[in-house]
């Protein structure tokens, strides 16, 4: 399943107003991992205000992470996909 521009704009939203309300997004992470992850979250939101698609951003992001460069890691693709 691909997510819309539209749906990934409504996920971001909700996340935002989830942390305006005093929930945190990231739990039990190290403030290196929450400041990169806040970092990737700024890197999608550039590639779509530059006109990318949301299946080209998840496809290169899925890439990535199956490259044996970036190391091994236990990541369910198809539950990124969920939303």
């Amino acid at each position: 399943m691909r997510l819309t521009k539209n749906q990934l704009k409504q996920i971001i939203r909700e996340e935002k107003r989830r942390l305006q309300e005093g929930e945190e997004l990231y739990t039990n992470l190290s403030d290196q991992a929450s400041s990169a992850l806040d970092a990737l979250e700024a890197c999608v939101q550039d590639c779509l205000n530059s006109g990318c698609k949301d299946a080209d951003i998840l496809d290169t992001v899925e890439a990535m992470l199956d490259s044996e460069d970036w190391g091994s890691h236990d990541v369910d693709v198809d539950a990124m996909r969920k939303y």
